[in-house]
């Protein structure tokens, strides 16, 4: 039996904030959907929050796909527009939404950036409901509150994100960052190994003893797979889509397609499209 969707929002009573604050919360709900379920959302000028509780979703953010799974949070910017659906049976987010004088100045103060953040943990359902009691009261003690709530909560978020890993946990959260930064031209396994603070070396060999793969090999694959999903379901030029999925020579990106499949990427695109 599909499970029926929820929607609980709660809502500050006025669109302009009482308390003059760099972050302010102006909204939180809770979302329960069934499979099958999805949303697409133009930028909505304000930051938004998921965290989630419970399934798996595919976020896409500005043309880059992601998985979320239960424990992860993906923050979008008010410039971002989005989609997100449901990818198993049943799914339960908590989410916030937030404005202020310097709303993400102040989400970037805590280290957080746009995206997924993986692996978070426990979603604090109790901080949620907290902010749901007080958001639609209409005084500045109650807003005063709200943000001194929603700062609670960005403080937890950041505080189990830059958490000590074990080593074993440092090499799982080498391939999350991988799979985050890997569109970037500038992102390197040199980049990779400095912000772990781990010498190239010890990461290749912890990489691949758990892997079976190096970085690199990884990395790579990444960005092949951006290129020939870009190339099947875009119509954008070869060398924007090079450039979209990390390589900056798109004459680099024409050899390492023609080495994977045998076809140039104009040829490939029109093999693809003309495929029954």
């Amino acid at each position: 039996m599909l499970r029926k969707t929820i929607y609980e929002p709660r809502f500050r009573p006025s669109t302009q904030a009482l308390v003059r604050a760099p972050l302010c919360l102006r909204s939180v709900g809770r979302r329960v959907t069934g499979e099958g379920w999805s949303e697409s959302m133009p930028a909505r000028g304000f930051v938004q929050l998921w965290w989630v509780v419970e399934g798996r979703f595919e976020v896409e953010v500005c043309g880059r796909r992601e998985l979320a799974r239960k424990g992860d949070v993906w923050i979008l910017r008010e410039i971002d527009p989005h989609r997100h659906s449901l990818k198993s049976e049943s799914g339960e987010t908590r989410w916030i939404t937030l404005d202020g004088e310097q709303a993400w100045q102040a989400m970037e103060s805590f280290g957080l950036k746009a995206g997924i953040q993986k692996g978070l943990g426990a979603c604090p359902v109790g901080l949620f409901a907290e902010m749901g009691s007080m958001v639609e009261r209409p005084d500045l003690q109650a807003e005063m509150k709200c943000s001194e709530l929603a700062y609670q909560l960005l403080l937890t978020i950041s505080s189990s994100h830059r958490k000590e890993d074990t080593s074993e946990d440092t090499i799982e959260r080498s391939m999350r960052i991988m799979e985050r930064s890997f569109a970037n031209p500038e992102f390197s396994i040199v980049v990779l190994a400095d912000s772990l603070g781990m010498h190239r070396a010890t990461l290749y060999r912890r990489f691949s003893a758990r892997y079976g793969d190096t970085p690199i090999g990884y990395l790579s694959r990444l960005r092949l797979l951006e290129g020939l999903r870009l190339l099947r379901e875009t119509s954008l030029a070869v060398s924007a889509i090079s450039l979209r999925c990390g390589y900056r020579d798109s004459n680099y990106f024409a050899k390492c397609i023609r080495d994977a499949t045998g076809f140039s990427p104009t040829s490939l695109r029109r093999e693809t499209r003309h495929s029954p």
